[in-house]
Protein backbone atom coordinates (compact mmCIF):
# COMPACT_ATOMS: atom_id res chain seq x y z
CA UNK A 1 0.00 0.00 0.00
CA UNK A 2 2.80 2.30 0.66
CA UNK A 3 4.61 1.56 -2.68
CA UNK A 4 1.10 1.84 -4.46
CA UNK A 5 0.30 5.22 -2.57
CA UNK A 6 4.09 6.64 -3.32
CA UNK A 7 3.18 5.76 -7.51
CA UNK A 8 0.40 7.55 -6.69
CA UNK A 9 1.42 10.56 -5.23
CA UNK A 10 4.43 11.60 -7.77
CA UNK A 11 2.02 11.14 -11.06
CA UNK A 12 -0.07 13.52 -9.16
CA UNK A 13 2.36 15.56 -8.66
CA UNK A 14 4.21 15.72 -12.26
CA UNK A 15 4.23 19.20 -13.60
CA UNK A 16 4.98 18.96 -17.20
CA UNK A 17 6.06 21.44 -19.91
CA UNK A 18 7.38 21.06 -22.91
CA UNK A 19 11.07 22.21 -23.06
CA UNK A 20 13.41 23.04 -26.29
CA UNK A 21 17.07 23.74 -25.91
CA UNK A 22 18.51 25.75 -28.46
CA UNK A 23 22.22 25.10 -27.48
CA UNK A 24 25.57 26.88 -29.08
CA UNK A 25 28.81 25.76 -27.59
CA UNK A 26 32.45 26.50 -28.00
CA UNK A 27 34.43 24.19 -29.47
CA UNK A 28 36.33 23.90 -25.95
CA UNK A 29 32.65 22.92 -24.56
CA UNK A 30 32.27 19.83 -27.06
CA UNK A 31 35.55 18.48 -26.09
CA UNK A 32 34.89 18.85 -22.39
CA UNK A 33 31.93 17.48 -22.42
CA UNK A 34 30.12 20.82 -21.07
CA UNK A 35 26.38 20.62 -22.65
CA UNK A 36 23.51 21.61 -20.63
CA UNK A 37 21.27 19.74 -23.11
CA UNK A 38 23.14 16.50 -22.16
CA UNK A 39 22.89 17.19 -18.19
CA UNK A 40 18.95 18.26 -18.51
CA UNK A 41 17.60 16.27 -20.75
CA UNK A 42 17.44 12.59 -18.61
CA UNK A 43 16.55 15.11 -16.20
CA UNK A 44 13.71 16.80 -17.60
CA UNK A 45 12.49 13.81 -19.01
CA UNK A 46 12.69 12.02 -15.40
CA UNK A 47 10.60 14.75 -14.15
CA UNK A 48 7.99 14.20 -17.12
CA UNK A 49 8.76 16.89 -19.06
CA UNK A 50 8.90 16.85 -23.11
CA UNK A 51 12.28 17.30 -24.32
CA UNK A 52 14.14 18.17 -27.15
CA UNK A 53 17.43 19.98 -28.28
CA UNK A 54 19.49 21.00 -30.73
CA UNK A 55 22.89 22.80 -31.58
CA UNK A 56 23.55 26.13 -33.61
CA UNK A 57 26.81 27.05 -35.35
CA UNK A 58 25.76 30.64 -36.86
CA UNK A 59 22.87 33.04 -36.37
CA UNK A 60 21.28 31.73 -39.70
CA UNK A 61 20.91 28.18 -38.06
CA UNK A 62 19.83 29.76 -34.74
CA UNK A 63 17.12 31.38 -37.18
CA UNK A 64 16.40 28.48 -38.65
CA UNK A 65 15.69 26.47 -35.39
CA UNK A 66 13.56 28.82 -34.18
CA UNK A 67 11.71 28.37 -37.49
CA UNK A 68 11.43 24.87 -36.66
CA UNK A 69 9.83 24.96 -33.28
CA UNK A 70 7.00 27.40 -34.57
CA UNK A 71 6.15 24.76 -36.90
CA UNK A 72 4.85 22.67 -33.68
CA UNK A 73 0.90 21.73 -34.32
CA UNK A 74 -1.15 20.87 -31.39
CA UNK A 75 -3.45 18.80 -33.73
CA UNK A 76 -0.95 16.22 -34.02
CA UNK A 77 -1.02 15.52 -30.22
CA UNK A 78 -3.57 13.77 -28.24
CA UNK A 79 -5.85 16.30 -26.33
CA UNK A 80 -4.95 15.72 -23.17
CA UNK A 81 -1.39 16.80 -23.59
CA UNK A 82 -2.40 20.42 -25.80
CA UNK A 83 -1.96 23.69 -24.05
CA UNK A 84 1.19 22.87 -22.62
CA UNK A 85 3.44 25.16 -21.22
CA UNK A 86 6.06 25.70 -24.41
CA UNK A 87 9.83 26.49 -22.57
CA UNK A 88 12.73 27.84 -25.16
CA UNK A 89 16.00 27.47 -23.59
CA UNK A 90 18.70 29.31 -25.30
CA UNK A 91 22.25 28.34 -23.69
CA UNK A 92 25.09 30.40 -25.15
CA UNK A 93 28.67 32.27 -24.57
CA UNK A 94 27.32 35.96 -23.73
CA UNK A 95 27.66 39.25 -22.47
CA UNK A 96 25.93 42.61 -21.84
CA UNK A 97 25.89 43.13 -25.43
CA UNK A 98 24.52 39.83 -26.52
CA UNK A 99 24.76 35.74 -27.11
CA UNK A 100 27.58 34.11 -29.92
CA UNK A 101 26.05 32.11 -31.80
CA UNK A 102 29.15 29.66 -32.83
CA UNK A 103 31.80 32.14 -34.16
CA UNK A 104 29.15 34.52 -35.24
CA UNK A 105 27.39 37.17 -32.48
CA UNK A 106 24.10 38.08 -31.99
CA UNK A 107 23.06 41.12 -30.26
CA UNK A 108 19.92 41.33 -27.96
CA UNK A 109 18.54 43.24 -31.19
CA UNK A 110 19.06 40.26 -33.78
CA UNK A 111 17.99 38.18 -31.09
CA UNK A 112 14.89 39.06 -30.53
CA UNK A 113 14.00 39.70 -34.04
CA UNK A 114 14.78 36.11 -34.40
CA UNK A 115 12.76 35.54 -31.69
CA UNK A 116 9.69 38.05 -32.37
CA UNK A 117 8.40 34.67 -34.69
CA UNK A 118 8.17 32.44 -31.18
CA UNK A 119 5.52 34.68 -30.12
CA UNK A 120 4.10 36.29 -33.06
CA UNK A 121 3.63 33.13 -35.00
CA UNK A 122 2.66 30.51 -32.44
CA UNK A 123 -1.05 32.39 -31.70
CA UNK A 124 -2.05 28.92 -32.68
CA UNK A 125 -0.49 27.15 -29.58
CA UNK A 126 -2.97 27.30 -26.78
CA UNK A 127 -0.26 26.69 -24.07
CA UNK A 128 1.85 29.81 -22.46
CA UNK A 129 5.39 30.44 -23.61
CA UNK A 130 8.11 30.88 -21.74
CA UNK A 131 11.65 31.91 -23.06
CA UNK A 132 15.20 31.17 -20.96
CA UNK A 133 18.43 32.86 -21.54
CA UNK A 134 21.32 30.95 -20.20
CA UNK A 135 24.32 32.91 -20.63
CA UNK A 136 26.87 35.38 -18.84
CA UNK A 137 25.33 38.68 -18.94
CA UNK A 138 21.70 37.78 -19.78
CA UNK A 139 19.96 39.49 -16.95
CA UNK A 140 21.23 42.45 -18.99
CA UNK A 141 18.97 41.67 -21.87
CA UNK A 142 17.51 43.94 -24.07
CA UNK A 143 14.89 41.24 -25.39
CA UNK A 144 12.10 42.20 -22.77
CA UNK A 145 11.83 46.03 -23.38
CA UNK A 146 12.07 45.15 -27.65
CA UNK A 147 9.28 42.35 -26.47
CA UNK A 148 7.19 45.35 -24.94
CA UNK A 149 7.52 47.52 -27.70
CA UNK A 150 6.30 45.07 -30.42
CA UNK A 151 3.14 44.21 -27.74
CA UNK A 152 2.23 47.78 -28.30
CA UNK A 153 2.35 47.65 -31.55
CA UNK A 154 1.02 44.55 -32.52
CA UNK A 155 -1.77 43.27 -31.12
CA UNK A 156 -0.83 39.86 -32.46
CA UNK A 157 1.95 39.79 -30.46
CA UNK A 158 2.08 37.06 -27.59
CA UNK A 159 4.76 38.02 -25.21
CA UNK A 160 6.67 34.99 -23.33
CA UNK A 161 4.36 34.93 -19.85
CA UNK A 162 7.98 35.10 -18.36
CA UNK A 163 11.90 35.25 -19.34
CA UNK A 164 14.17 33.23 -16.89
CA UNK A 165 18.15 34.15 -17.11
CA UNK A 166 21.07 33.74 -15.25
CA UNK A 167 22.94 35.60 -13.07
CA UNK A 168 26.28 36.64 -13.77
CA UNK A 169 29.13 36.77 -10.57
CA UNK A 170 30.94 39.78 -9.53
CA UNK A 171 33.52 39.44 -12.54
CA UNK A 172 30.41 38.87 -14.82
CA UNK A 173 30.90 35.12 -15.18
CA UNK A 174 27.75 31.81 -15.07
CA UNK A 175 29.79 29.28 -14.62
CA UNK A 176 28.64 25.70 -16.27
CA UNK A 177 28.32 23.65 -13.27
CA UNK A 178 26.26 26.17 -11.70
CA UNK A 179 23.78 26.67 -14.35
CA UNK A 180 22.86 23.06 -14.55
CA UNK A 181 21.80 23.07 -10.87
CA UNK A 182 19.75 26.04 -11.35
CA UNK A 183 18.04 24.96 -14.28
CA UNK A 184 17.70 21.59 -12.74
CA UNK A 185 16.24 22.94 -9.87
CA UNK A 186 13.98 25.41 -11.63
CA UNK A 187 12.99 22.30 -14.35
CA UNK A 188 12.14 20.60 -10.87
CA UNK A 189 9.53 23.24 -9.41
CA UNK A 190 8.13 24.83 -12.43
CA UNK A 191 5.04 23.26 -14.76
CA UNK A 192 1.61 24.59 -15.71
CA UNK A 193 -0.06 25.30 -12.33
CA UNK A 194 2.96 27.04 -10.99
CA UNK A 195 3.48 29.62 -14.07
CA UNK A 196 0.19 31.46 -13.57
CA UNK A 197 1.25 32.23 -9.37
CA UNK A 198 4.22 34.73 -9.45
CA UNK A 199 4.66 34.35 -5.55
CA UNK A 200 5.48 30.82 -6.54
CA UNK A 201 7.81 31.88 -9.04
CA UNK A 202 9.53 34.07 -6.69
CA UNK A 203 9.63 31.05 -4.25
CA UNK A 204 11.43 29.19 -7.09
CA UNK A 205 13.95 31.77 -7.54
CA UNK A 206 14.75 32.56 -3.33
CA UNK A 207 15.41 28.48 -3.11
CA UNK A 208 17.71 28.41 -6.33
CA UNK A 209 19.32 31.77 -4.93
CA UNK A 210 19.59 29.60 -1.72
CA UNK A 211 21.67 26.65 -3.09
CA UNK A 212 24.77 28.86 -3.62
CA UNK A 213 24.63 27.49 -7.18
CA UNK A 214 23.90 29.98 -9.37
CA UNK A 215 20.98 32.47 -9.54
CA UNK A 216 18.07 33.19 -11.64
CA UNK A 217 16.28 36.26 -12.96
CA UNK A 218 12.91 36.85 -14.08
CA UNK A 219 11.02 38.80 -15.86
CA UNK A 220 7.24 38.40 -15.75
CA UNK A 221 4.52 39.63 -18.93
CA UNK A 222 1.89 41.80 -16.90
CA UNK A 223 -0.84 41.84 -19.08
CA UNK A 224 -2.61 44.88 -17.32
CA UNK A 225 0.78 46.93 -17.13
CA UNK A 226 1.77 45.77 -20.60
CA UNK A 227 4.97 45.46 -19.79
CA UNK A 228 7.89 43.13 -17.73
CA UNK A 229 8.19 42.79 -14.08
CA UNK A 230 11.26 41.62 -12.60
CA UNK A 231 12.80 39.60 -9.82
CA UNK A 232 15.90 38.98 -8.69
CA UNK A 233 16.18 37.22 -5.18
CA UNK A 234 18.27 38.92 -2.24
CA UNK A 235 18.51 36.02 -0.48
CA UNK A 236 21.80 34.33 0.52
CA UNK A 237 22.94 31.58 1.41
CA UNK A 238 25.72 32.94 3.70
CA UNK A 239 23.45 35.04 5.85
CA UNK A 240 20.93 34.13 8.36
CA UNK A 241 19.07 35.89 10.81
CA UNK A 242 19.09 35.91 14.55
Amino acid sequence: MLHSAGKLMNVKSVKRMRVFLIESPSAIDILNGESEAETLRPICRLLGHEFASTIVRSNQEFETAVKHITSIDENHVPKNRRGMPLCLHLAAHGNKGGLAMGAEDASWELLASHLRRFSKEMTHYSGPLVLVLSSCGSESQKITSLFTDYAKRNTNFRPPVYVITTVSDEEGEVYWRDAVVAWSIFYHQTGDAVLSDKDEMKTIIDKIALTGAGALKYFRWDEEKKKYMCYVSELNEYVHGA
